[in-house]
């Protein structure tokens, strides 16, 4: 009996504790109420960042190559400016840089979502002024190059001090100019040329000539290029190669660099791939999967078959790997004699 009187007594005595009145001025109310409100304002700032993050992410999100050039300054009221019917005009230089320049910054993977099939250059009436800025795939074959002299006033302001014009006679039969801010190595501008290529560019305006029709002016980082042998005929761009850095074993491991030193590197680091290696690596991954079966084997055979030899020497791969781009190379495995061999 007594046990349950004390239970009551406690019980009285937190009644009052527990009255609306009380229970805020107590201890326990004032502890258990801030921790609440606490991980209630902890939970309302969360959802307030989330969503804040979402409409920044909404309004950041690039729909097309005009967002991207926007994103840098180059705007429709600088687009709208261009005037078609004639070549590129002395007011128009400073924007056919600015896109030069920028050209670099399309991804592959944004040009392979954005990059259309040009029009009927001959049908698209006023839709010129829509179209300016977008990404224009154009295949077909390179007939001249010339190299360009930015003025001093220009390439002090913008950083350029040259930029190449093409002409390009696309497979729909139309003679592009194209600009492009660099060149694969093996174009040599003013030399007799007839390089298949193709064109992504983004398109800047419409340059009639009473001869040719309309020449469209397409602006681009680079053309590729597809040369009449193995890689070509598989449809890689071999220009890719240019943007790797080539240096023979014995100097990448034997002469350090002074990061090297620094950073005690592994010497097998500069032998991995790297940003600048990874597009050309997998479109010549990519190119390889478009031979045929046994196709390249074959050829690798028949090269031995020339040279009089049974396999081929990895020596050079490693101290002259320049020459061996794009070349096939075949080896022949050779089974571990079994231990018992061995005497």
């Amino acid at each position: 009996m007594t046990k349950i009187r004390t239970h009551w007594v406690w019980l009285i005595l937190l009644l009052p504790l527990a009255s609306s009145e009380n229970w805020d001025k107590s201890a326990w109310g004032q502890t258990l109420f801030s921790g609440k409100a606490r991980n209630l304002s902890l939970m309302a700032l969360s959802e307030q960042v989330q969503r804040q993050d979402a409409t920044a992410q909404e309004q950041t999100r690039l729909e097309g190559p005009r967002d991207v050039l926007a994103a840098f300054g180059i705007t429709e009221s600088f687009l709208e400016r261009v005037e078609d019917g004639q070549p590129i005009q002395p007011g128009e230089m400073e924007l056919l840089l600015r896109l030069l320049f920028y050209s670099y910054v399309f991804q592959p993977t944004e040009i392979a979502d954005w990059a259309e099939s040009p029009p009927n250059w001959l049908e698209i009436g006023g839709q010129l002024d829509a179209m300016r800025g977008k990404l224009f795939r154009v295949p077909g074959y390179v007939k001249r190059v010339t190299a360009q002299e930015v003025s001093p006033e220009l390439s002090n302001r913008l950083g350029m001090k040259s930029y190449y014009v093409c002409d390009v006679v696309g497979d729909d039969g139309i003679t592009y100019v194209v600009y492009a801010r660099r060149l694969p190595q093996g174009w040599k501008p003013d030399d007799p040329i007839h390089e298949k290529t193709l064109i992504t560019g983004l398109f800047l305006k419409l340059a009639s000539d009473a001869t040719n029709g309309p020449q469209p002016v397409l602006v681009t980082d680079r053309p590729a290029w597809f040369p009449d042998n193995l890689l070509g005929r598989l449809g890689m761009d071999c220009a890719l190669f240019d943007d790797i850095v080539l240096t023979g074993i014995t100097k990448r491991f034997l002469v350090p660099s002074p990061a090297a030193e620094e950073d005690e590197e592994d010497p097998l680091n500069r032998l991995r791939l790297t940003g600048r290696d990874r597009e050309c690596f997998y479109q010549l991954m990519a190119a390889v999967e478009r031979s045929k079966p046994g196709e390249l084997f074959r050829i690798a055979k028949e090269a031995l078959v020339q040279e009089q030899r049974t396999a081929s020497s990895v020596v050079p791969l490693f101290n002259d790997p320049a020459r061996q781009r794009g070349e096939t190379r075949s080896a022949l495995r050779h089974r571990a004699p079994h231990r018992g061999s061995y005497g």
